[in-house]
């Protein structure tokens, strides 16, 4: 669904608070850009209503995307196309039956869950349960040359199945020292996670760590590029570090201080990511890297200017890369400093 063309990367989440989005016309926000922000917090309940305060002589975008969005979640919205599918299309089928009804119906997601294993059971001939599906998953997988990532990513489960994978080590300099990671470069995607598929192909997960090694989709960068060396390779890294160090850090701490770390090394990709935070930013906790992003946004201003970042704020283009480095790396000390506390 790249027709509605939105680059991606690492997670390319905009997170314009769902309020905002229902200002008057004057100051609505680009629709494709409202949209991710909903997508990306699980909740689509709204939509239909949201997008038809945009007016279409203003917003001729807003026509396509709701063009999309009745051909991805109007319930005429056939499961398969030609053919029989095989086992590893059918169980991406039965996950994107499960993300529409849960990102339609957030309130109901507990059932939508249930129904999920339900269907996985008789797919797989097996019952399984949240904390066994993916080793029945891989199980069932293997021979079909498929490689399986399923798991809890807040506020639905997710699953990535794809068929070719590359691995590359690269070093990784950080500000606390240099760290060696195995890249496992990812493509020929059956499923590839909820939030891709909740925005419409716009906004997509292209990374993530998982047992000390680093996953990462080979269409979304160019390695060569500041990119993919601060906002893959520094952010995802940063993870590995952390995760080593501090197994229980929660989900936003984690995207918290990744953040950060992307922030105290751009150069040239700086002022886009500020931007890019800031669009992305949602306080609203159970959506962490939307409220990463706030957090972030809200302690990088005080640093800089010493109060409250004020509501209407939206742009970085006056403020100096080395003054957003230096504030990232003293933000990522007096982080440190509490995760040492807590040991």
């Amino acid at each position: 669904m790249r027709a509605l063309t939105l680059a991606a990367a690492c997670l390319l989440l905009s997170g314009l608070p769902a309020e905002r989005a229902t200002a008057d016309s004057a100051v609505l926000p680009d629709p494709v850009e409202g949209y991710i922000a909903l997508a990306i917090q699980g909740d689509l309940s709204g939509v239909p209503e949201w997008l038809s305060r945009f007016p279409p002589e203003r917003f001729p975008q807003r026509l396509e995307l709701e063009q999309a969005f009745l051909d991805r979640f109007s319930p005429a919205t056939g499961q398969t196309t030609g053919g029989i599918p095989g086992l590893p299309e059918r169980i991406a089928v039965a996950y994107e039956v499960y993300w529409r009804k849960a990102l339609l119906e957030p309130r109901e997601a507990g059932d939508s869950e249930r129904s999920l294993f339900a269907e996985l059971g008789t797919l797989l001939d097996s019952d399984p349960a949240a904390e066994t599906v993916r080793n029945i998953l891989e199980k069932a997988l293997t021979g079909e040359g498929v490689h399986v990532f399923e798991g809890p990513t807040p506020p639905l489960r997710d699953l990535f199945l794809w068929r070719r994978q590359e691995s590359h080590r690269f070093e990784v300099q950080l500000t606390d020292g240099p760290v060696e990671v195995t890249v496992h470069f990812m493509d020929d995607f059956l499923a590839q996670g909820w939030k891709d598929f909740a925005s419409l192909g716009l906004a997509t997960t292209t990374g993530w760590v998982e047992n000390g090694e680093l996953y990462c989709l080979a269409w979304a960068y160019d390695t060569g590029s500041e990119n993919f060396d601060v906002s893959y390779l520094r952010h995802e890294a940063r993870h590995l570090e952390d995760l080593e160090r501090y197994p229980e850090m929660d989900a936003t701490e984690l995207e918290y201080r990744a953040k950060l770390t992307e922030l105290a090394f751009a150069n040239r990709t700086l002022h886009r990511i500020l931007e890019d935070f800031t669009d992305k930013a949602a306080e609203n906790p159970a959506s962490p890297h939307a409220m990463a992003n706030w957090r972030v946004m809200r302690d990088i201003y005080w640093q800089l200017h010493g109060e409250e970042m004020p509501g209407t704020f939206d742009s970085w283009s006056e403020v100096r890369v080395g003054q957003v480095n230096r504030a990232a790396r003293i933000l990522l000390d007096t982080s440190n400093g509490r995760m040492r506390g807590r040991e």
